[in-house]
């Protein structure tokens, strides 16, 4: 019976979700369902998502997603974000690389709305090398969430560390190759029919100039580069870590006047205008689900059920990372759901490939889902169909994926 409860529990966050019911309220719902289902009573129920709720990973987690989720307003409203896109398009040349790089640099700060804000630079670099619609919207898709396979503060990439109780570099380590492969793979795609820059000038470039854009740039990403510095290099804790790159980018440029009472301004306007308080939900939603589905004794039935179907464990895994990545349209979510079924099926000593799989999966699911909103309004501002975006995003895909079963296999 749990088992069947925590199954259907799953069936209504997918049905809630579809319904555009907030995906961390769908969470908690599906949560609770679960319970029920499975034959718990209310009190257990309440219990057990207090719990999830005060235990000091969640709060921690909240903090952390929180606050990076209003970093990227503050950068913006520093001019800070501003500063690093016109200093890399001074540094980078190259029309493709910078078809890369200016989506990837955006989607690194969690700029809400951060696929339209990329897609009219994309709309430019792209012409300089004759890239058609479709490729520009494959660009400005793949390349501004890749490059968060590799990024300490991409939130999936945080919550996975925490249900997996493993250490964001260890992660890091399984992913490389995972993201290189996409990178590579996306490159030849994407730009197989481009042609080269064709702007004379760049080749009279001011190595003078070219060293302060630089410095202009990594004086503007300074306050990211502190919170990775601290957490990767110093072994800070990741939540005082972001509390430092914070204060770094508030005090930055302050205006004319009482410094006090224009921080306190800044502050005011990160808290209530800047902070994505949705993250906090889905957080708590992912822990509920967790706590219930582990409370509930569902996952060793689920384990064993699995473990007997015959069905190997990586392909299970892949099916079902994808089914979900897609239904949800959000990666956290979906290894919010799935992290409990396949913790007690991993092998112990080596979880590494399965973990980066199992994150793989999500991810590629995550991305080409036609609720993943940065698909939709790249879609939109470039006016092409999914058929299109579907059919030269899924070789980077698929190779992703390939890669990702190829560390399973080899161990």
């Amino acid at each position: 019976m749990q088992l069947i409860g925590i199954l259907l529990g799953f069936i209504i966050i997918l049905f809630l979700n579809s319904k555009k019911i907030n995906m961390g309220l769908s969470l908690l719902i599906g949560a609770i369902s679960a319970g029920l289902l499975s034959q718990m009573s209310i009190q257990e129920i309440s219990l057990v998502i207090y719990e999830a709720i005060v235990e000091p990973v969640t709060l921690q987690l909240i903090i952390v997603v929180t606050v990076i989720s209003g970093l990227g307003y503050i950068l913006k409203e520093t001019g800070d974000l501003d500063q690093m896109i016109d200093s890399l398009i001074s540094i980078v040349k190259n029309g493709k690389l910078l078809s890369m790089l200016l989506p990837a640099l955006i989607g690194t700060l969690s700029v809400p709305g951060g696929a339209i804000l990329s897609a009219p630079l994309i709309n430019e670099s792209g012409d300089r090398i004759s890239l058609d619609n479709v490729r520009k919207t494959a660009s400005n898709l793949f390349f501004r969430h890749i490059f968060l396979f590799g990024y300490p503060l991409y939130g999936a990439l945080i919550l996975t560390g925490e249900l997996f109780s493993v250490g964001k570099t260890f992660i890091l380590r399984y992913n490389a190759l995972i993201m290189l492969a996409g990178i590579i793979s996306a490159y030849l795609v994407f730009f197989n029919n481009s042609h080269q820059e064709r702007d004379d000038s760049i080749k009279n470039d001011d190595k003078g100039e070219t060293i302060k854009e630089i410095m202009r740039f990594f004086i503007s990403f300074l306050p990211i580069l502190v919170i990775i510095v601290l957490a990767l290099l110093f072994d800070v804790a990741f939540h005082y870590a972001v509390f430092v790159g914070l204060l770094i980018a508030v005090i930055r440029k302050l205006p004319e006047g009482n410094k006090v009472v224009e921080f306190s301004k800044r502050m005011k306007r990160f808290v209530f205008e800047g902070v994505n308080y949705k993250m906090a939900g889905l957080i708590i939603g992912v822990m509920a689900f967790k706590s219930i589905v582990e409370a509930s004794g569902a996952v060793n039935g689920l384990a064993n059920f699995l473990t007997h179907s015959g069905v190997p464990l990586s392909l299970m895994i892949t099916v079902l990372g994808l089914i979900t990545g897609y239904l949800t349209g959000m990666t956290m979510a979906a290894l919010g759901i799935l992290a409990p079924i396949f913790i007690p099926l991993f092998p112990e000593g080596n979880v590494g490939p399965y973990i980066s799989l199992l994150f793989t999966t999500a991810f590629v699911g995550y991305l080409i889902s036609p609720i993943h909103l940065c698909l939709a309004l790249t879609k939109e501002y470039f006016e092409v169909s999914f058929k299109s975006v579907y059919r030269i995003t899924a070789i980077p895909g698929l190779v992703m994926v390939v890669v990702a079963l190829l560390q399973v296999m080899i161990g």
